[in-house]
C-alpha cells in the first residue's frame, strides 16, 4: 500500500493528476494499492471530473477531516483492510 498525505493541497493540476493515475496502475498491476489522504475539495472536485477517483477507487480516496489525524486513521485503516484481503486470497 501507498499511502499519499495530501492535505496541504488545495488544488491539483492536470500533471499531478496524471502522476496519481500513473502511480495508481503501477500498484494495481503488483496487487498493491494508492490511497489518497486528505483529499481536499478541490482536489476531490478535480478527481471527480476526470474520473481518477474511480480509476484509484472511491473507497480509497478520503477526504481531509477536521481534525489533523482523522483522515490518517482511516486510511490506516483502510490500508490495513486491504492487506486483509490480500492474505486471505493467499
Amino acid at each position: 500500500m501507498l499511502v499519499l498525505r495530501i492535505r496541504q493541497v488545495e488544488q491539483i493540476n492536470s500533471t499531478f493528476e496524471t502522476v496519481i493515475r500513473e502511480v495508481a496502475d503501477e500498484l494495481s498491476e503488483t496487487g498493491s494499492h494508492l490511497i489518497l489522504e486528505g483529499v481536499r475539495p478541490g482536489v476531490m472536485a478535480t478527481l471527480e471530473k476526470t474520473g481518477t477517483i474511480d480509476e484509484i477507487g472511491r473507497e480509497n480516496v478520503i477526504p481531509a477531516g477536521e481534525a489533523l489525524t482523522e483522515g490518517l486513521d482511516l486510511a490506516c485503516s483502510r490500508a490495513v483492510e486491504l492487506a486483509g484481503a490480500h492474505r486471505s486470497k493467499s
